[in-house]
């Protein structure tokens, strides 16, 4: 009998690169960047372009390179701490 207290998204095979969360495959997201796979909580949505960042490529630096144009860092997101330089 399945576990009923656990959402049927987390009870799946596939396991996340980035916070060891299992998830089902229904559910993946793939980065847009390195088209690695993430579960939904592990990845980030820019409205402005459509394109879904995983947490390692937002993470990157570089963020004049073209291919991170419009990309939601780490620092500049509500609440995050501000890194001093």
């Amino acid at each position: 009998m399945p576990n009923k207290g656990v959402a049927y998204w987390l009870r799946g095979e596939e396991e996340c690169q980035h916070c060891s969360q299992s998830y089902t495959f229904a559910v993946e997201r793939r980065c847009t960047h390195c088209d690695g796979p993430s579960c939904p909580h592990c990845v980030t949505l820019v409205h402005a372009t459509g394109e879904i960042i995983c947490t390692r490529c937002t993470d990157e630096p570089g963020d004049d390179d073209e291919s991170n144009q419009g990309t939601q860092r780490a620092e500049s997101r509500p609440g995050a701490p501000k890194q001093e330089s």
